[in-house]
């Protein structure tokens, strides 16, 4: 399967004041989307924006109930089920659950020690910098972790929060987003590069991009350039998506013929891409401080 994207015209789905992360389809309310808004998550069905948890004009760290709760920079987060979201609080180095109840959204710590920077498997443990969350294909009950400045991908039982280490190299530099395949391999950025990470042996291998050179540069997987490439999304088999922030372009990569392409979509109407998310119909990238929302059709 592959998405057809070339041409298609950019719709705001939703604008902030601020930056903008990460962006999920809802669980809990049908047709509308949640994603983080730096220091809260909103949910918006492209017309109407909803708080669910903390403060747009505040920041720091406090437990509560909706706008009562403080987060200091929310890099990633990711849906339990329709009532449980689990937040990366960068800036408080631990990683926070949120339950949707019907007298508003609770938040408690879940794993790290809020307001304490470290590294230590454990419980709680610590992190230095938590950044993007995914679920483990082979472990539902494991999530994974980008420790952005540790150069790890940590593991985070999502019951108990007890924090363990996936794999750390030197090779993983500023981590940002994870996706997996169906066998658990782990794809994630880092600094200019996009690496796979073997999900029995943990080997860090570069898939694309180089470790020495920033640029632009479409052509074979290893001989292409990237400056800031920042999501990943499965598309098909072999294919991926890449959000490449600094150069404001979505690049195409497919691992079957070996190639980097630059997908050709609203012509200079994106500044620096970041999060990725794909439906079947739709494809949304939130880009600084707007949700663009772009028409796909599968063949």
């Amino acid at each position: 399967m592959f998405h057809r994207l070339e041409g298609s015209q950019a719709v705001t789905f939703a604008s902030s004041s601020y930056h903008i992360f990460h962006q999920e389809v809802d669980q809990c309310r049908p047709g509308h989307v949640i994603y983080t808004d730096r220091n809260s998550l909103k949910t918006s069905d492209g017309t109407n924006a909803r708080l669910i948890a903390g403060s747009t004009t505040q920041h720091g760290y406090a437990e509560g109930i909706g706008g009562t709760a403080r987060f200091n920079d929310v890099g990633g987060f990711i849906q339990i089920n329709a009532n449980q979201i689990i937040v990366s609080d960068y800036s408080n180095f631990c990683m926070r659950k949120i339950y949707r109840l019907k007298g508003g959204a609770r938040t408690r710590t879940l794993s790290g020690r809020c307001g304490t920077e470290g590294y230590m498997d454990g419980k709680p443990g610590l992190f230095t910098n938590p950044w993007a969350v995914v679920k483990d294909k082979l472990n539902q009950n494991q999530l994974l972790v980008t420790d952005r400045s540790s150069s790890a991908v940590r593991t985070v039982n999502a019951h108990t929060g007890q924090l363990g280490t996936f794999v750390k190299s030197r090779k993983l530099y500023k981590l940002e987003y994870p996706t997996q395949d169906s066998a658990g391999n782990l794809y994630v950025t880092a600094f200019q590069d996009v690496c796979r990470i073997s999900y029995q042996e943990r080997n860090v291998s570069l898939l694309s991009g180089s470790l020495a050179e920033s640029g632009f540069r479409d052509g074979m997987l290893r001989q292409s350039l990237f400056e800031g490439p920042s999501d990943l999304r499965f598309i098909g088999n072999g294919s991926r998506l890449v959000s490449d922030v600094s150069n404001g372009r979505i690049r195409h990569l497919d691992l079957l013929s070996d190639r980097v392409t630059t997908l050709n979509m609203c012509q200079g109407c994106l500044e620096s891409p970041q999060s990725l998310l794909l439906t079947p119909d739709l494809l949304y990238v939130s880009d600084y401080n707007k949700i663009f929302r772009f028409q796909c059709e599968r063949y």
